[in-house]
């Protein structure tokens, strides 16, 4: 994929967003461009994420880098996560074209996701 049909497949990944829950500053992804929120949801040992901001006008790459890890994750186990190798989006081109803003965005949403899954490995 080219970086022309990546934006455009990030776009409307965040157009077709229909998440929305209660934000509450501990769902805040710390170092993310834009306000995003990212909520797991542990159930039946895999972990679901969903992800929305308050931004009237948001970021629409910024979301949409957070809906597809979202959608890559989710329905994991916290192993299967933590087995995926942070960098593998940055070996398989993924990242890209990304400006310094939003590759560190992406990282901050994966770290987060990373640790929902330490997290949610304890309770094993």
């Amino acid at each position: 994929m080219d970086n022309d049909e990546k934006w455009k497949y990030l776009i409307e990944l965040a157009k077709n967003n229909k998440s929305d829950f209660e934000k509450d500053e501990k769902w805040l992804v710390k170092g993310c461009g834009i306000k995003l929120y990212l909520k797991p949801t542990y159930n039946f040992g895999r972990i679901f994420f969903d992800v929305c901001t308050d931004d009237k006008t948001p970021a629409l790459i910024s979301l949409g880098l957070g809906v597809y890890l979202c959608n890559f994750f989710s329905g994991k186990t916290p192993a299967e996560i933590l087995a995926i190798d942070p960098n593998w989006f940055v070996q398989n081109g993924f990242t890209n074209g990304l400006t310094p803003t939003r590759q560190n965005g992406f990282a901050s949403i994966l770290n987060q996701m990373r640790k929902y899954a330490e997290a949610y490995s304890i309770m094993g």
